[in-house]
């Protein structure tokens, strides 16, 4: 049964988390992603938490079969390193974030505690804003904790409250403290891994010496495990390959048995019920040794970050993967399963509904793509509305390419078109395999035109410029030319419009063939984003290098959009399907509304607050229903944007959200596309 501290936090969460507040917003995958760390709760074997790049926390009480976020602080640049339980309290938890950046930020890294089980933090002080790359909890000493960072070794004897640096100002050798282990018996002994070479103290940290004898002397390391009956033998792991000493680190002898290509040793540990078990992960795969490191043995082939035993049963282990999330074996590691429902940490480039002015007849299609996931991201695809989704291809499908823009065609649902930094690819099976859209190019070389100055920030043309092919029968996309954004469209038939760094390119046969579009007569601009409505096109918008544009007449002229200077940099934009002249842009400094096509601006308060707003939508078919989003909350309005009011936003605490989206064909669904937590989804209601 459980403890009521855990059934009072689970009713707390379900007030405030997505996973469980059906009224709110429901978290939906795909899950899987970049698992960096996790820890699991002594006294509760079934309660574990999970630690990832972009500051997120997770946490499941049943071991592993489910997956929740906790409500941790939201630092998009930090990275969780280390997470330990009080072993005098587990409602005591401490998390350790670094920033990625080479100089922490007040705001980005820091060690941080929780008093209640994870659903308040607080940072330490005299912590916040350091990286913490390690930590070690004293079990010998009450409320000692010792901290890895940037600048050196940190330590407590009051659980946190007050913090002492222990390694010198002036050694450079002794920071970025990568790893620590502190001797099982004496807590006056710490071992100290760093970007070059461990160090080690006997007094404290009144001195250190460098113990660094057999290794190879550019080793970064990584881990440094002490063993708990024999303290003087001691394992480390480095980019160099895994060592062992048997007299606490005067001498190392480099651990033979893995390849070298698996010598990337992210962790080492021993098995804590049976010592002479010892696994090392590594960045190509998982090995057991059964006899101290003697003989090895490879048990699966993730990219393995963390390794947590159930303190009851070793042979219960989890483990925290690079790309692929989190696996549990219950053998000892001879077999694993995949346990990551809930758990969510991909970067997802894409989110697109299959267009709503499509053929009679077209099904509904719902797709994601995800990038730097290898084969176990790619391309995802929902069949229930966005309720779940399914892995359809992996980076080795997708021809090696990370996608950053997706489309569906408006005449078929299973005719898909993804770029990334190396060209065009089609599929048309639904996003199951890929071929490059154009395996050889034909167009000949133009000769470039003498760039002149636009007067003003942009200069509109006059008149009507028509699409100028090139001069072959098959005019192509530049091979140089990197695209940045897709977008399909129906207009008597199916179109494409590419956006690249060599201007704005249009295909009307399934992008066997690409017309270029000119924005400006004299000048290229590059192209980041095309935005159309979901009902025709005849309004049409493009975001390039120098600044808005948009058509009235499907791209054969263009004019420049006048946008107020003060409000900042727009980051979205929504057209709408039944009136060509309101136009609604979420930009840094809040939501902007035009009435005249992009001739003029206003400011929209009436309920919504003047702060950085990241997304906007329009409704494809009740025309007055739009949606915005600033961080954690989603606000709606029935005017087309003249007022507003807060939407339920339970489940979206913290979140950032990238882009909003609507299926004309599910049209009381509302889905948000989180900077790093998946894709959400909202159930409608006239109350709303």
């Amino acid at each position: 049964m459980k403890s009521s501290r855990w059934t009072a936090l689970t009713l707390l969460l379900g007030m405030s988390l997505g996973c469980f507040v059906y009224a709110g917003w429901m978290a939906t995958g795909p899950y899987g992603g970049h698992a960096h760390t996790i820890a699991i709760d002594p006294t509760h074997p079934r309660w574990l938490i999970v630690g990832t790049k972009n500051a997120l926390l997770f946490r499941s009480e049943n071991a592993g079969q489910s997956w929740e976020a906790l409500p941790f602080p939201n630092h998009a640049t930090a990275t969780v390193n280390t997470i330990a339980f009080d072993p005098e309290d587990s409602k005591v938890i401490y998390v350790g974030a670094a920033d990625e950046a080479p100089i922490a930020s007040e705001n980005g890294g820091g060690l941080y505690r929780s008093t209640d089980a994870g659903l308040h933090w607080e940072p330490l002080p005299g912590m916040k804003g350091r990286s913490i790359f390690s930590m070690a909890v004293g079990h010998h000493k009450k409320r000692l904790l010792v901290a890895g960072t940037r600048e050196g070794v940190y330590s407590s004897d009051d659980g946190g409250l007050r913090w002492s640096k222990i390694s010198p100002d002036d050694n450079r050798e002794l920071q970025a403290i990568m790893a620590l282990a502190l001797d099982p018996i004496d807590p006056n002994t710490i071992y100290a891994g760093t970007p070059h070479l461990p160090w080690k103290t006997t007094n404290g940290g009144l001195s250190w010496h460098s113990i660094h004898q057999g290794m190879i002397d550019d080793s970064d390391v990584f881990s440094i495990r002490v063993d708990t009956t024999e303290p003087a033998r001691v394992f480390a792991s480095a980019c160099s390959g895994i060592y062992r000493s048997t007299n606490g680190g005067a001498s190392w002898t480099k651990m033979q048995g893995i390849p070298r290509s698996n010598r990337r040793t992210h962790v080492i540990t021993q098995d804590p019920q049976q010592p002479s078990t010892v696994y090392a992960g590594t960045s190509l795969g998982l090995w057991k040794s059964t006899d101290g490191g003697v003989r090895w043995q490879k048990m699966c082939d993730y990219a393995v970050r963390a390794i947590a035993f159930d303190p009851t049963d070793s042979r219960t282990l989890y483990l925290a993967t690079d790309r692929s999330g989190l696996f549990k074996s219950i053998d000892g590691g001879l077999s694993y399963r995949s346990i990551n429902q809930g758990f969510s940490n991909r970067h997802i480039t894409q989110f697109t509904v299959a267009p709503a002015n499509g053929l009679p007849g077209m099904q509904p299609a719902l797709y994601a793509s995800t990038i730097y996931d290898g084969d176990f991201g790619g391309v995802f695809a929902s069949a229930d509305n966005g309720k779940s989704w399914a892995l359809l291809a992996g980076q080795s499908r997708l021809l090696n390419q990370n996608l950053i823009t997706l489309t569906v065609s408006a005449g078929d649902a299973n005719l898909l078109f993804g770029a990334g930094y190396d060209g065009l690819l089609r599929s048309t099976d639904g996003g199951r395999s890929w071929t490059h859209a154009v395996d050889e190019v034909h167009t000949e070389p133009q000769p470039k035109a003498v760039p002149r100055r636009a007067k003003g920030r942009a200069q509109a043309l006059k008149g009507k410029v028509s699409v100028t092919p090139a001069k072959t029968a098959q005019a192509q996309i530049p091979p140089r030319a990197r695209i940045y954004s897709l977008k399909a469209f129906l207009n008597g038939k199916p179109w494409l419009l590419a956006g690249t760094s060599d201007g704005l390119y249009g295909s009307a046969d399934s992008g066997a063939s690409w017309q270029p579009i000119k924005i400006l007569p004299d000048q290229t601009l590059q192209v980041f984003r095309i935005f159309v409505p979901a009902h025709g096109v005849h309004k049409m918008a493009i975001m390039t290098s120098t600044g808005l544009f948009s058509s009235d007449d499907q791209g054969q002229s263009w004019s420049a959009w006048q946008k107020p200077e003060s409000q900042g940099a727009i980051l979205d934009v929504a057209l709408s399907s039944g009136n060509s002249q309101i136009i609604l842009a979420a930009t840094s400094q809040g939501l902007i509304k035009s009435t005249d096509g992009g001739k003029t601006w206003a400011l929209r308060g009436g309920g919504l607050p003047v702060a950085e707003t990241t997304a906007v939508v329009l409704h494809p078919s009740r025309t007055q229903e739009a949606y915005a989003v600033q961080l954690g909350k989603v606000y709606r309005s029935d005017d087309a944007g003249d007022s507003w009011h807060l939407l339920d936003s339970r489940g979206l605490e913290n979140v950032l959200i990238r882009q909003l989206g609507l299926s004309a064909q599910n049209p009381d669904q509302l889905f948000a596309v989180s900077d790093a937590r998946g894709i959400f989804i909202h159930n409608l209601s006239p109350n709303d």
